[in-house]
């Protein structure tokens, strides 16, 4: 093989369609369109209550520490789906924001529209009020 085709070939293995830069969460936020502004402002929320990172776990995006998670979906249709620990709300909240049976121990809620981000952010301090007294034995001073 002539070394001008032995440069190409390996051009073509090793340099088309390799982007070898992770997504984070905030990549994955911009494509939602109409949501990304909610969504923003929905992890800058959770990273106001406790600091961490979220990190990539399956088809989540779960906040370390574990008391919320986000589900990002984009190529089919665009969803922003909130994962939380089941926690006491008031009926306005919940009816605003239904929270239903999701992956392990965590409730899931799907978030349609900006209306629905003060629920949100109230199940989020929820969950993390939660797990605060469950690790720390005390609850939270804000």
């Amino acid at each position: 093989m002539p070394h001008e085709s032995r440069r190409l070939w390996s051009w073509l293995i090793f340099d088309v369609g390799q982007d070898t830069t992770p997504m984070t969460i905030e990549d994955e936020i911009e494509q939602l369109n109409d949501l990304r502004h909610v969504g923003s402002a929905l992890v800058q929320f959770s990273h106001s209550l406790f600091s961490g990172a979220f990190k990539k776990k399956s088809a989540a995006w779960i906040y370390s520490p574990i008391f919320v998670g986000f589900e990002i979906r984009y190529l089919r249709g665009r969803k922003l789906n909130l994962l939380v620990r089941p926690t006491i709300v008031s009926r306005e909240i919940s009816s605003v924001l239904t929270l239903r049976a999701g992956p392990l121990a965590f409730g899931r809620a799907e978030i349609t529209n900006a209306r629905q981000l003060l629920a949100a952010c109230t199940y989020i301090e929820g969950s993390w009020r939660d797990w605060h007294r469950a690790t720390f034995k005390k609850d939270p001073n804000l």
